[in-house]
């Protein structure tokens, strides 16, 4: 019998705005801009364009999944379309073609990182544009 009181006194207690606080967000503009150009540097191998789309090909860190939900590391976009890097429990990073010129691409991007598995209740979003240039045109 107190293990059931205990029990509604908890969900009452939660009902209440006494649970566990809720994940403040920080959201900032471009502050993650280098890092995030120097890795995709890093990890795209090839990118050119192919009649009006943009070809990717990566070394898997980054991709798409196809219709299967099968990973795919080379991949054709057109612009407003996008990929992604691998996601894992904590970050997430999307990347949308937002314009293709003669020289590369202009990609927008949002990188989301979770830091409750560390003690705090935060979520940092960065989101900004970073120019590439095409590598291995043919």
């Amino acid at each position: 019998m107190k293990r059931l009181g205990l029990h509604v006194l908890l969900i009452a207690a939660m009902g209440f705005g006494c649970g566990p606080p809720a994940d403040k967000v920080e959201r900032t503009a471009g502050r993650d801009k280098s890092r995030t150009e120097n890795y995709l540097k890093a990890h795209v191998l090839l990118m050119y364009p192919v009649s009006g789309r943009t070809l990717f090909v990566t070394d898997g860190k980054l991709g798409v999944y196809d219709s299967g939900h099968n990973w795919r590391k080379e991949f054709t976009l057109a612009t407003g379309e996008g990929f992604q890097a691998q996601p894992d429990h904590h970050a997430s990073s999307h990347f949308d073609i937002k314009d293709v010129n003669r020289l590369g691409v202009v990609l927008k991007y949002s990188n989301r990182f979770d830091h409750g598995s560390f003690g705090k209740g935060l979520i940092t979003i960065d989101e900004g544009e970073i120019k590439l240039t095409f590598k291995g045109q043919k």
